[in-house]
Formats: C-alpha cells, sequence, structure tokens
C-alpha cells in the first residue's frame, strides 16, 4: 500500500489544514461552530482524500472531488476574511498555498488521464 504523508501535495494540504484549525479557534462563537466546523472538516477530508486517491486505480473522479473540496475551502476561507475572521493578509497567505495544492493536484490529474490513455483496455 503506497504511503501518501510523503507526497508534497499531501505535506502542503497537511499544513493548511494545520493553519486552518489553529486560524478557527480564534472564531467568534457563532462562527466558530458554523464557519469553523465546516471549514476544519472539509479540509480534513482533503487530507484523507488523498490517501484514498494515493490508493485507488482510477483515480480521475476522486482527483475532481478534491479540486471540488479545495475549491470549497477557497471560499470559506474567502468568507472568513469577507467577515473579519481572518486579515486579509493572512487569507491571501492561505489562498496561496491553495493555490499550490491545486496545481499539484491538476498536475496529478492530468498525469493520471495520460497514463489512462496510454493503458491499453482488456476485452
Amino acid at each position: 500500500m503506497p504511503n501518501s504523508e510523503g507526497l508534497p501535495i499531501y505535506i502542503d494540504t497537511y499544513h493548511l489544514a494545520q493553519d486552518v484549525f489553529a486560524d478557527t479557534v480564534s472564531f467568534p462563537r457563532d462562527y466558530k461552530f458554523i464557519l469553523g466546523t465546516r471549514l476544519n472538516n472539509d479540509v480534513l477530508d482533503l487530507c484523507c482524500l488523498i490517501d484514498r486517491i494515493n490508493r485507488a486505480d482510477d483515480k480521475d473522479d476522486l482527483l475532481d472531488m478534491f479540486i471540488s473540496g479545495l475549491e470549497r475551502v477557497r471560499i470559506q476561507l474567502r468568507l472568513c476574511a469577507d467577515f473579519k475572521l481572518i486579515g486579509f493578509q493572512r487569507q491571501a497567505g492561505l489562498a496561496e498555498m491553495i493555490e499550490k495544492i491545486w496545481t499539484q493536484a491538476v498536475a496529478w490529474q492530468k498525469s493520471e488521464r495520460r497514463r489512462q490513455k496510454s493503458v491499453p483496455e482488456s476485452g
């Protein structure tokens, strides 16, 4: 079974999760349980999804799910900045991290699609 923890995309997503968890601790109560919990769950799901992708034979749909989840996190972080739960500079730093992860996910998906095309279909 492949180990996902050494993958750069896993490391970067894990660091994003650490930062998000640290930031949501200071959210006001109303936002902590609505937006903070959702954000924490979504970013944690991304970490777990990388392991599923790494072990799967057909990675394409899972990579689509990952990219969609990453976009959901990006939107939630923008809301956090709009509601002044995190500073705009902090949000910009997190957006940079997300962009780096997104680039890796898209590259992985392109590589997987090329690999699938080069594998002859059995039948």
